[in-house]
Order: C-alpha cells, then structure tokens, then sequence
C-alpha cells in the first residue's frame, strides 16, 4: 500500500508520484515538504586506557628518615666545653627557696643557660603554679667571664630581682647576679648562692682552682676534686 502524505490543503496523495493532484486541478501548488535534517550520530564513547604491562606503577615520595638521637654519632651531638674538659658537668651555685611551696629546696645551677619553669623539661623546676611550665627565666653561668646573669624568659611570665634594702625591680634586660641577691618568680622567693666567682673559686680545664684574683693557678691549691664531691654524694 502506498505511503499516503497529507499537503498543506489537507489533502491526502501518494508522494511518490509527485506533487498533490488535487491541488494541481484546483490550481493550487503545493509547497515541498523541508528536507529531513540526518540525526546527528551519538558521540562516541571514551575508550578506557588500558596499560601497558612494561608500564612501571607510579612511586611514592618517602620522606627521608629522621635521625635516631640514640644512634646520633658525635658530629650531631652539642657538646658543652666544661663536661668534655672536666669528665663531669659541675657545680657552679645554687638557688634556695626560702618562701613559696618549695620553700627550703635548693637547685643546683650549672655552666650555661639553665631553664626556669615549672615543667619536667626544665633545668630549674619549681612547683608554683603562678610560674610557666617552660622557660619562665633563665640562669646564666658565662666560664669565660665567671659572671652569672638573670635573663626573663619567652613567656608572659615576670621576674624581679631584689638586693638587701632596695625595691625588687622587675628583669626586663640581662641582669648580673650577685651573692645572696633575691630572685622573685611567680609566689616563689630564692636566694641566690654561688660557688664560682672571680674572686673565690673557678673551674679550671685540669680541674684546678686559682688563686683568689690570680689568674695563675697555685701550685699549693688542692685539686677542684678534693673540694666538691659529686652530685650523688650531696
């Protein structure tokens, strides 16, 4: 059966044979039908990267191990100049505190920068909950110079240094210490007791202590190892 196609009249003729006969004996002329656009063809599929088998996978970046500091070998290791000299880390004053929590503790100070605080870390651990878990102040020992120093610390914390019959001022610069000078940090209150002094006694490389404002040691001096004893023996 032949395909039938209505024209625009509304007539209905078989298209294969031409234009609309009806229209043709009326005198109308019948408009082509617009030409059939092709569908646009699907577009075509991404096709999975298949890899190669001598394609060798993708490295991870590993970071560089950290050093172990139990196997650091001497170069990585900072070594004080007494300890290595001496065979020991010694004496050089003490702090004692004679108010506050720790009241009639002392603390041992040392050659160097001591840390001040309330931490387990620190050189100089107070139990006073108004004083900085770390570096509240520090204590300075300079060998070269034998002069101590009290130095404020990183923290928010303050430090006053007070002398017999002045005002405690407060430690904004490096101060000098000197003997029985009193240190207020936090609620605690310390004395300030030194072993070392340019005109008492002073460690020496050999372990030999000077003359008193000499700066050539006596030949008739015991040794620094007659005079202190050890820490376990304090």
């Amino acid at each position: 059966m032949p395909s039938m196609t209505r024209c625009p009249s509304g007539h209905f003729y078989d298209a294969s044979k031409g234009s609309c006969p009806t229209c043709a004996r009326l005198g109308q002329q019948t408009p082509a039908p617009p030409p059939t656009r092709p569908s646009p063809p699907p577009p075509p599929r991404p096709v999975p990267a298949v890899p190669r088998a001598d394609t060798p996978p993708i490295a991870r970046t590993t970071p560089a191990p950290r050093p172990d500091p139990a196997r650091a070998t001497p170069s990585h290791v900072t070594k004080a100049i007494w300890p290595e000299e001496l065979g020991t880390d010694p004496i050089v004053g003490w702090l004692v505190a004679f108010e506050g929590k720790s009241v009639g503790r002392d603390y041992r100070l040392r050659a160097g920068r001591m840390r001040i605080g309330r931490g387990d870390n620190q050189d100089v651990q107070i139990d006073d909950e108004h004083i900085h878990r770390e570096n509240h102040a520090f204590i300075i020992f300079d060998p070269l110079n034998c002069q101590f120093l009290l130095a404020s610390g990183n923290e928010r914390g303050l430090i006053y240094l007070g002398r017999k019959d002045q005002k405690p001022v407060m430690v904004i610069e490096p101060r000098e210490l000197s003997p029985f000078d009193t240190i207020i940090i936090g609620k605690t209150k310390l004395f300030f007791v030194p072993f070392c002094s340019k005109t008492t006694f002073q460690w020496q490389e050999k372990g030999a202590a000077p003359d008193a404002g000499s700066n050539n040691p006596s030949p008739n001096q015991p040794e620094a190892t007659t005079l202190i004893q050890s820490d376990d023996e304090w």
